[in-house]
């Protein structure tokens, strides 16, 4: 068992479904060819959005196996040592100003947030 994560990411600035749909979904596709990249042949599974359509996202890799969403206490998955998370899951405002109101800043709270997906997901 390996003991350490690596995170990789592909823009610094907040990512949304907007920014990736933005001038045709162009830092969507670089996104995704990174990701090939990345993995090179290993067997990953990955996440995205619900609006994703999983059926042509990674279709030439059938060793990409698509995570639901919310996949706490699955265990299926297991065998994967690599999970590309695309996904654009923000705090809700409410839940943004609770963690604020127990004193943790806006900054705090964007990257306890973003590093806890990506070790969790």
């Amino acid at each position: 068992m390996k003991n350490h994560v690596t995170v990789s990411y592909a823009i610094e600035a907040d990512w949304s479904k907007c920014l990736r749909d933005r001038n045709d979904r162009a830092i969507w596709r670089k996104l995704l060819e990174a990701v090939e990249s990345q993995v090179g042949q290993a067997p990953f599974a990955w996440v995205a959005n619900k609006d994703t359509d999983g059926a042509e996202l990674f279709s030439s890799r059938p060793d990409a196996a698509r995570l639901p969403n919310n996949s706490h206490g699955l265990n299926g998955f297991q065998q994967y040592e690599t999970v590309a998370f695309l996904a654009a899951r923000n705090l809700t405002p409410a839940q943004g100003k609770f963690l604020q109101w127990c004193g943790l800043s806006a900054n705090d709270v964007r990257t306890a947030t973003i590093i806890t997906r990506h070790i969790r997901q």
